[in-house]
């Protein structure tokens, strides 16, 4: 029984971090856009 909880446990913990991942790459996508956009229009 013990051991079942502890793989779910270690299972959950991969699953957020995977989901943190997908959550930190969208942040970077969404970063370089905004970078890339000052880029080609440099404010005056």
């Amino acid at each position: 029984m013990l051991n079942k909880l502890k793989a779910t446990m270690k299972h959950l913990q991969k699953k957020r971090a995977a989901a943190e991942a997908v959550k930190t790459m969208q942040w970077f996508e969404t970063e370089a856009g905004r970078i890339r956009q000052e880029i080609d229009q440099p404010k005056r």
